[in-house]
C-alpha cells in the first residue's frame, strides 16, 4: 500500500487483489490508541453502528465509525441513520455541522466545485478516485490550498506520478468523498442531492458530547480544523465499489 506525499496531496495506491473486506465487529477489541476513548456511542437505535471519539497524543481530535460493510442494505442503513441524526441535530438548534460525505459515484472536478458552492460547504479534505490500467484503485487525498479548492499543480504532479507507474493508462474518475463544515441550510441541500449517498455527522455528535467537552475544552474552530474521521479501510465508498455502484444509484 505505497503512499507518496506531494504538497497537501497524498497518493494512496491500493491493489484490487488486496481489497480489504473487513466487517466491523462491535465486540472486537479496540486498538490501544482508542481503548480509553472519550466518547463511545451508537449512531442508530438498533445499536449496529458504533462510533468513538478521542484525541491523539498531539491533542488532535479524531473519530472512528464501525459499521457492517458486508451487505448493501447495511450501508444504506448507515446512510439513513446518519440522516436521522443530522435532522435531530438541526431540530435541536445546531446551526453548523461537521460532515463526512460519500457520493454515489465519483463527481468530476467541475461538478464537485459547483456542489461545494451551492451548499456552502467549507471543505477540509477530499478524496479522488483514479483507476489503474489493471483496475487497481488509487486514491488521491487533497485539501484546499492558496484560496483554490482543487489546486491544479499538485494534482497534476500526482497524476504524472500515477501515469508513469500505470504506463499512462490511468483514469481520473473524480471525487468520491469529502469532509468539511456546513451550515444547516447547506446540510439540507446535501442530503436532498441525488448524487449524495451518505452525509455522516459523527464529528458533530462527538464534539457536542458533554464528555468530550469536559475533557478537551476545545472550541469548534479548532475541532473542525483538526478533526479526522475513519470508517474502515477505504471508507464506505470502497465497499460500494465492491458491490457495484449501480446498487447505490438510488436509496432502494
Amino acid at each position: 500500500m505505497p503512499a507518496k506525499i506531494q504538497g497537501k496531496f497524498l497518493i494512496l495506491a491500493i491493489s484490487l487483489l488486496a481489497a480489504p473486506m473487513m466487517v466491523w465487529r462491535l465486540g472486537r477489541t479496540l486498538s490501544s490508541e482508542a481503548r480509553s476513548v472519550i466518547v463511545r456511542d451508537y449512531l442508530d437505535a438498533e445499536q449496529t453502528i458504533l462510533y468513538i471519539g478521542n484525541v491523539d497524543d498531539s491533542g488532535a481530535p479524531f473519530g472512528v465509525v464501525m459499521y457492517d460493510p458486508s451487505r448493501p442494505e447495511a450501508l444504506r442503513h448507515y446512510a439513513e441513520a446518519s440522516r436521522m441524526r443530522g435532522q435531530e441535530l438541526i431540530a435541536s438548534g445546531v446551526t453548523e455541522l461537521y460532515v463526512w460525505i460519500t457520493f454515489r459515484r465519483p463527481l468530476d472536478l467541475r461538478t464537485f466545485e459547483a456542489l461545494v458552492q451551492q451548499s456552502g460547504l467549507d471543505v477540509k479534505r477530499y478524496f479522488i478516485r483514479v483507476r489503474g490500467r489493471n483496475g487497481a484503485r488509487v486514491t488521491i487525498s487533497g485539501a484546499p490550498e492558496g484560496g483554490m479548492l482543487i489546486p491544479p499543480e499538485p494534482l497534476n504532479r500526482a497524476m504524472e506520478g500515477i501515469q508513469a507507474h500505470e504506463n499512462h493508462q490511468a483514469e481520473l474518475q473524480g471525487i468520491f468523498e469529502v469532509s468539511g463544515v456546513v451550515r444547516a441550510e447547506g446540510y439540507r441541500k446535501l442530503v436532498q442531492d441525488p448524487r449524495v449517498f451518505l452525509v455522516d455527522v459523527t464529528g458533530s455528535l462527538i464534539y457536542l458530547n458533554p464528555a468530550f467537552q469536559n475533557k478537551t475544552r476545545m472550541d469548534w474552530k479548532a475541532f473542525t480544523a483538526w478533526f479526522q474521521i475513519q470508517g474502515g479501510p477505504g471508507g464506505p465508498f470502497w465497499y460500494m465499489e465492491d458491490f457495484g455502484l449501480e446498487k447505490f444509484a438510488t436509496d432502494r
